[in-house]
């Protein structure tokens, strides 16, 4: 089976809300949530993390492949630009295998390659 490597930002940044989610994430994975573009769960791509969200809070994960849409988005300095959209019925979750945390006290570190640009 093939894995995916992806980079989820928790919580749009706020701490606090994360570290009181980051136990859910590790037990049941990343939930879905309802979007303009379908309910789904949303992530980066390990390699094209954006650099504005160094410092919040992320989680690093793999998912299987065939739970992964690629959503191309043009970018002028990342012509190859994709994001990660992991459809699913809205309030459930989509499972991961968390890698490790970035930015959150008291998770397991993620310490490998995290692209950003």
């Amino acid at each position: 089976m093939a894995y995916v490597t992806g980079c989820h930002r928790i919580c749009k940044g706020d701490s606090s809300e994360a570290a009181s989610i980051a136990p859910d994430i590790i037990a049941k994975g990343l939930r879905v949530d309802y979007s303009r573009h379908g309910s789904a769960a949303w992530a980066y791509y390990i390699d094209m993390v954006p650099a504005r969200w160094r410092s919040d809070p992320l989680v690093i994960f793999e998912v299987e492949a065939q739970r992964v849409v690629r959503v191309p988005i043009w970018l002028p300095q990342k012509a190859d630009y994709a994001i990660m959209k992991m459809p699913g019925q809205a309030l459930t979750y989509v499972p991961i295998h968390v890698l490790g945390f970035l930015n959150l006290h008291g998770f397991p570190v993620y310490n490998d390659f995290v692209g950003f640009f």
